[in-house]
């Protein structure tokens, strides 16, 4: 993902809505004002901007809504984040033998696109051996288990384009060993 610019980044402290209500507040806002909200906001921090605001929008419909629209930008964006995603399963479906372990594979993604310039969208793996299976769907943090004959290895992996991520189509995401 790119860097946020023309803003200040920095650590919202211990009481992330207090640092943000205090950041209104030094541009001008007031009681009176109407503020609108993206992304998850948990009850106590929506409870503290309901108090200090006339009124608090949810605006993630909305926001969501205007996402769906892509510029022909963006989709070529995604397309080199698919690009990406390609040329990480195909090092994994490459290089996937017995000894390696759900990291290895993980790192095999990143030698993939990261030389190249993209960027980690995700690269979630499984493995478990098909007489006793344990995992059912890829695990978002890798397991150091080793692969050994007899498994299945399966993964959900998506590289990214100026944070833009694109889904791999080229390869099954099931790797019998």
């Amino acid at each position: 993902m790119t860097g946020a610019t023309g803003c200040a980044v920095k650590w919202g402290g211990e009481d992330t809505i207090a640092t943000v209500m205090a950041d209104f507040q030094s541009r001008g806002a007031t009681a009176n004002d109407r503020i609108g909200v993206i992304g998850l906001l948990g009850l106590g921090a929506a409870e503290k901007l309901r108090t200090a605001f006339a009124d608090v929008v949810d605006l993630n419909h909305a926001f969501t809504r205007i996402r769906l629209v892509k510029s022909a930008e963006e989709i070529d964006w995604m397309r080199l984040g698919a690009w990406y995603s390609d040329r990480a399963m195909s090092a994994v479906a490459e290089n996937l033998i017995t000894g390696l372990t759900e990291r290895h594979l993980c790192d095999l993604c990143e030698r993939a696109w990261v030389p190249a310039g993209g960027e980690t969208g995700i690269h979630f793996f499984g493995s478990t051996p098909m007489e006793d299976p344990d995992c059912r769907v890829p695990r978002q943090i890798p397991s150091a288990r080793e692969i050994a004959a007899g498994d299945i290895v399966f993964c959900e992996i998506s590289g990214a384009f100026r944070g833009i991520p694109g889904k791999s189509c080229a390869a099954s995401p099931s790797l019998p060993i």
